[in-house]
């Protein structure tokens, strides 16, 4: 019988596929399957395991995806982290999302914008404002996603103003599909 292929990369490729087109538990099926037969996930393998999780809501999968992380070592991979703090964020858990984020050595633009839309998701509007504040003055500039979270939610319509002025004084490139989708649900 012919030896078993112990690269990731196959399951990779499926899992993300599954997860790219919503298939959230037929993704997270899949990572499992992988670890049971002895294939170790790599830092590309837990991004889309902890995007299923986020998708469906299972914080317990998500923790234990989390402990593979730890054991593998991949922990301080940026993209990893990411993956965590959506996943923490989705799931409700918006104390671990922030002890991720605050562990993120070199935070991105995605780091900023998954904990600002993490806090918005769960209606912490001042500590969101306080993020945007804390991104800007950290050198990282918002761009269309920032400016649409905050744009969609219920905030006064005093803050939608200075928010919108601060998009246009910076003249962040604005999508414009994703501000008028914005505009058109307030």
């Amino acid at each position: 019988m012919p030896k078993r292929n112990d690269s990731a990369f196959p399951w990779d490729l499926l899992t993300r596929g599954y997860a790219e087109v919503g298939l959230y538990e037929d993704a997270l099926a899949l990572y499992f399957q992988m670890v049971e037969e002895g294939v170790e996930p790599d830092a590309y393998t837990f991004p889309q395991a902890l995007k299923a999780c986020g998708g469906v809501g299972m914080i317990q999968a998500g923790e234990e995806v989390h402990r593979h992380v730890i054991r593998s070592g991949c922990g301080n991979n940026k993209f990893v982290q990411n993956a965590l703090l959506d996943m923490y964020a989705k799931c409700g858990d918006i104390r671990k999302a922030q002890k991720v984020f605050d562990k993120i050595v070199d935070k991105d633009l995605v780091s900023w914008n998954s904990m600002i839309i993490g806090y918005m998701r769960h209606n912490l509007m001042v500590e969101a404002l306080d993020l945007l504040r804390g991104m800007t003055q950290e050198g990282c500039e918002p761009d269309s996603i920032t400016i649409s979270t905050f744009l969609t939610s219920a905030l006064p319509y005093k803050i939608v103003i200075q928010i919108y002025g601060l998009a246009f004084r910076r003249e962040i490139e604005w999508n414009i599909e994703t501000i008028v989708t914005s505009l058109s649900q307030m």
